[in-house]
């Protein structure tokens, strides 16, 4: 994963894990179903995609993303994507530089899930902040992952599958 396109060259990146009591491809039907961010993304509001066609490498779309009683439209795209065990995100336009990726793997008939994200810097003071704060920070960024995937676990466990 490359580091987030940011002009102030701070960033901090962080990764969590969690196995979920569901076979991969279940989970990775959950996670690379763009209207389900919502559900366990933590500040994710109202994912839509944006471009035309299937889900897969090159597809956009838009949220709203709440931060500390703010809110900020952001686009995303999709750079990685193969089915069912890497499914990669970054920021196209918003307020902070981000990749995220996903990786998914069979675990003793469930699924590993690994969540790395990387957030670049807005500017000067975040970078000095980054520079003086970076374990507390990639410790901080580490909980809120963790409380992602938890929340996915949870989601995953209550979804229900439809008949058909």
């Amino acid at each position: 994963m490359d580091a987030p396109a940011e002009p102030w060259g701070k960033a901090m990146k962080a990764t969590a894990e969690i196995t979920l009591d569901k076979p991969i491809d279940e989970v990775w039907n959950f996670v690379s179903n763009i209207e389900n961010l919502g559900l366990w993304v933590e500040g994710i509001e109202a994912p839509k995609q944006t471009s035309d066609g299937r889900t897969g490498v090159g597809t956009t779309y838009h949220s709203r993303y709440n931060y500390r009683g703010k809110s900020f439209d952001m686009d995303h795209e999709i750079y990685e994507f193969e089915p069912p065990s890497r499914l990669g995100t970054r920021s196209t336009d918003g307020p902070f530089a981000y990749n995220a990726s996903l990786t998914l793997a069979e675990a003793g008939g469930g699924t590993r899930v690994s969540n790395t994200v990387e957030v670049g810097s807005d500017s000067w003071l975040t970078s000095v902040i980054f520079a003086i704060g970076g374990p507390l920070i990639r410790r901080a960024m580490r909980g809120q992952l963790m409380k992602e995937l938890s929340t996915l676990k949870k989601g995953i466990l209550e979804v229900r599958p439809t008949p058909g």
